[in-house]
C-alpha cells in the first residue's frame, strides 16, 4: 500500500496516493501522509472528510494525532477548533510544534501580542526541542516582518542566532529580510 501510494505521488497524482493509502488499517503516519497529499492536491473536501475520520479516533494528550487534528482544522479555516486541538497536546514531541502553531493561529486572528508571548515562552523552554526553538525564532521574525516591524524582526533573528549560531534557516531568513 505504501509503495503504491508512493508510486502515485511520483506520477504527480497526490489525490490517488491519498486514496490508496486510505485503504486498510490507519495510524498517525498514514493519516499524516494522506493529509499532506490531499493538501498538495488542494482537495478541501478530501481534507474535511479526513478531518472527520481522524476526529472519530481516540486522541492521547501527547499524541501526534492532536497536532494533526489542529493542522487539519487550521487548513480548513476553523481556528477555534485548531487552537483547542493544539492546546490539547500537553507533552511529548508534538507539544513544541503545537506551541508554534498556536502562535500562528493567534496572529491570524489578530492577536500578535499573544502570538509573540507564546513564541517567546518557547524560546525560554529548556524542555523544547532545538528544532522547535529555532522555528519559534524564525516564526517570530516572520510575523514581525509581516506587521512591518523590520527592526524587531531582525532582532528576533539575532536573538535566535545568539542561541543557535550559524543555523541555516535563521541565517537565510535574516538575509532575505535584509
Amino acid at each position: 500500500r505504501d509503495l503504491a501510494a508512493g508510486a502515485y505521488e511520483r506520477l504527480d497524482d497526490p489525490k490517488m496516493a491519498a486514496a490508496t493509502l486510505a485503504r486498510g488499517a490507519q495510524d498517525d503516519n498514514s493519516y499524516a501522509s494522506r493529509a499532506a497529499w490531499l493538501a498538495k492536491a488542494d482537495d478541501t473536501a478530501g481534507l474535511a472528510a479526513l478531518y472527520a475520520e481522524v476526529k472519530a479516533q481516540p486522541v492521547a494528550p501527547d499524541s501526534q494525532r492532536g497536532l494533526l487534528l489542529g493542522q487539519l482544522a487550521e487548513y480548513l479555516k476553523h481556528p477555534d477548533e485548531a487552537l483547542a486541538w493544539y492546546h490539547g497536546v500537553q507533552d511529548g514531541p508534538a507539544h513544541d510544534d503545537a506551541q508554534n502553531r498556536i502562535a500562528i493561529v493567534l496572529e491570524g486572528r489578530g492577536d500578535l501580542a499573544g502570538a509573540l508571548e507564546i513564541l517567546r515562552a518557547q524560546h525560554r523552554d529548556a524542555t523544547a526541542s532545538p528544532d522547535a526553538q529555532t522555528d519559534s525564532f524564525r516564526i517570530e521574525a516572520e510575523l514581525l516582518a509581516k506587521h512591518d516591524r523590520k527592526a524587531d524582526a531582525l532582532a528576533a533573528y539575532d536573538r535566535g542566532l545568539a542561541f543557535f549560531d550559524g543555523d541555516p534557516a535563521l541565517l537565510y531568513g535574516r538575509a532575505l529580510l535584509l
